[in-house]
């Protein structure tokens, strides 16, 4: 026979895919067969707002996997309309602007890894220097 408390975390881990997946607390509260009010009280505690980003999380890297998948076929897409002497212009500037614009939007983020990773360094570089008693010493 399940515990007490395996039953309670089986209806968060519910209520928690219901919040994500339905539109009204009232409707969330009704799929994992709790009250509306227990829905709020569990969504006020650390460890039920710690589930809900951890599911939030997981799907947003998921559909970002569906969508690197498919990335390449689409600048092909997006490339063949560009090039396509046959179609419309309007569909030829606005695929040649699409390619640009991802173009500049990936050199941007590629600036900021960049930085990011020098700031990394210098970070460590400073933890190390302090824990040595160098920094201020």
């Amino acid at each position: 026979m399940k515990g007490h408390g395996e039953q309670k975390s089986k209806k968060m881990e519910l209520a928690v895919i219901s919040l994500i997946t339905c539109k009204r607390m009232k409707e969330a509260a009704q799929k994992s067969g709790v009250s509306e009010t227990t829905l709020w009280r569990w969504q006020q505690q650390e460890d039920f707002k710690k589930m809900l980003q951890d599911c939030k999380s997981t799907m947003v890297e998921r559909g970002l996997s569906r969508l690197q998948n498919h990335i390449f076929d689409a600048v092909e897409v997006l490339a063949e309309i560009m090039k396509a002497t046959g179609a419309p212009e309007a569909a030829r500037v606005t695929a040649a602007r699409a390619l640009i614009d991802f173009g500049v939007q990936e050199c941007r983020v590629n600036e900021v890894l960049r930085r990011v990773e020098k700031l990394e360094l210098l970070n460590e570089e400073l933890i190390n220097n302090c824990s040595r008693g160098g920094f201020g010493a």
